[in-house]
Formats: C-alpha cells, structure tokens, sequence
C-alpha cells in the first residue's frame, strides 16, 4: 500500500470485502472506512466543462488535453475489433483480459484527472459547479465517427469522483442545467448558436468577444450558480487557446 491508503486505515474501518478478478487471477481486499469531513463551505464558483478534446476544462485555468487519452481508447477498440473478428476461444479469454485492462486504465486516469483538479481549488473560499448530465446521450448529436468514442467515455463517472474527492476536503459541489452553456456569451449574455465557431473558437456575433470555447463553456455554469446571469469581466483573447494549467501527465498504474 501507498502512504495515501494507509493514512485512510488509521480511520475506523466498517466493513471489508475479499474479491478475486478473473481477468488478472489476482486477489484484491476492498476496505471501507468511515471519515470525518469538514463542512462544506464556499463562496466562488468554479465552473466545470467535461468533454472529449479537452477532457475537463475549469473556469479556474485548469485544463486537461483529452487527445492523448482519445488515441489510447482507440487503440484499445481496434484490438477488441481483431478479437471480436476472430471468434475463437482463445480470442473471448483475450477480450476477457482486454475488458479488465481497460477498465484499470480508464479508473485510473480517472482518478488522476479528478484528484488533479480538487488540488487546484481553495478549500472555504471555491465551490464546484458542474452541468447536470441526465440524458446527455440522446441531447447531443455527434458526426457519425465520433459517436462511439462519445456514447462510450464516462462522463458522469468522471463528475462522481470529483464530487467525493471535493467533499473529503470540504468543498461543496452544486449541479446546474445545460442550457446554452455553450452558445451564451458570458461577457454579454448574447445566445446565439453562431457564437459557437468551431470546436475551439467562441466568437459572439453581438459584442465581439472571442476566447476559447471550452472556457466559455466552463465560465457559464459558474455565472449560473450565482443565482441569475449577470456580465462578467472575461478578458478578450485572439486566439483560440489561452495560458492554462495543465494536469500532470496521465500514467497507468
């Protein structure tokens, strides 16, 4: 064990479960606990924007590249393709194996995007806004080559682990609606599908203002959870791209 799961084991323990996993004949001791958290408490909406090309995009300047992660996803549907193709009963054990090693993998980039994030927050002064995900499937279409990389990434997972980890440190976390969080100017308040100029670039056809559209889609589920919209100071850019902070690189294990 790491130094992180024993300082967890100095809390009372409350029960523990022995599971065996079949896809890598290993034997793992699943051990719950019960915390003590503070309370939640803040004052600045932080908002969060999930999604594919850039994985979480934070109104804070946190920021994480989902392109990397994108290239290994398809690399583990190709290999599933070869087996499915197959047939075999050598090639169903593989798939087997396959299905657990993904799944490792995905949990643990998971883990480390969303633990990366929190730890960019202010315990007592940031709260986390994300957008409500009921249904999010059916409400956006996708080009026909992206739908199974869309249908098929956890979002609400992702929204989960952020969530617990966010409330160890007592920081709250409230759910907004989607609406319009991607076509309404924040510096403005224009909504306009035509804001929305391409996967990166967010230009409002009323006031001019431009930046980088997963921002913008971030920085308004913030401007909701104060209650209403009203303006906000935004700073203009002229690019598409901004000076953020980056996630530290996502490694399997």
């Amino acid at each position: 064990m790491g130094d992180y799961q024993q300082e967890l084991l100095k809390n009372p323990v409350r029960d523990a479960k022995l599971v065996y996993r079949r896809d890598c004949r290993e034997f793992y001791l699943h051990i719950t606990v019960l915390m003590k958290i503070p309370e939640p408490s803040g004052s600045n909406p932080v908002g969060v924007d999930i999604g594919i090309n850039k994985l979480l995009v934070a109104s804070n300047g946190f920021s994480v590249n989902g392109k990397p992660i994108e290239h290994r996803r398809r690399h583990f549907r190709k290999l599933r393709s070869s087996l499915q193709s197959k047939g075999t009963s050598s090639a169903k054990r593989k798939l087997k194996r396959l299905a657990g090693r993904e799944r490792r993998w995905v949990n643990t980039v998971l883990h480390q995007v969303s633990r990366a994030f929190v730890n960019s927050l202010v315990a007592g002064r940031d709260f986390v806004v994300m957008e409500r995900l009921d249904g999010i499937r059916q409400r956006c279409k996708q080009r026909k080559e992206q739908r199974a990389t869309f249908h098929s990434w956890a979002f609400r997972r992702l929204q989960q682990m952020i969530e617990y980890k966010c409330l160890e440190r007592g920081i709250p976390v409230v759910y907004v609606e989607p609406n319009y969080t991607s076509q309404r100017c924040p510096r403005c308040g224009t909504i306009d599908k035509r804001n929305r100029r391409s996967q990166a670039l967010f230009r409002c056809v009323s006031c001019g203002f431009q930046h980088n559209a997963d921002y913008v889609a971030s920085v308004n589920p913030s401007v909701r959870a104060r209650g209403g919209w009203a303006p906000v100071n935004v700073p203009n850019v002229g690019v598409p791209h901004w000076n953020h902070l980056q996630a530290p690189p996502v490694r399997e294990g």
